[in-house]
């Protein structure tokens, strides 16, 4: 079942310029730390905003571009065999209290899109 994703480089550029304009308030100047080029952040993503934006918004983002068809909190009967396996992985990060290590993260969620043959 491979799927395209919906508009990804309109979304992902949209995305990065607001979050490039954000970075420049005081208050979020350590975005500005985070964000990669603009080429690599619209290369990969959605997952470039792991580690920039929540795990919950990181799922909004996907639903944005199509990789899931049924919001965070949706009843998960819903939710397709990708949609439980990508649920279950992100709650099980955003619940443990360990240290959140993104890339290990990012990871797991590249392979979760790849078996399910999903573009990214």
């Amino acid at each position: 079942m491979k799927k395209k994703m919906k508009n990804k480089e309109t979304v992902a550029s949209k995305h990065y310029e607001g979050l490039k304009n954000l970075s420049n308030k005081p208050q979020y100047s350590s975005l500005k730390e985070l964000l990669p080029s603009k080429e690599e952040f619209i290369k990969d993503y959605p997952l470039s905003v792991i580690g920039i934006v929540s795990i919950k918004k990181f799922w909004e983002v996907c639903l944005s571009v199509g990789i899931v068809e049924h919001p965070f909190y949706e009843d998960e009967s819903k939710f397709n065999p990708m949609e439980k396996e990508l649920y279950d992985l992100c709650t099980k990060y955003m619940y443990n209290d360990e240290y959140y290590d993104e890339d290990k993260f990012k990871g797991e969620v590249r392979k979760i899109i790849k078996k399910y043959n999903n573009e990214t």
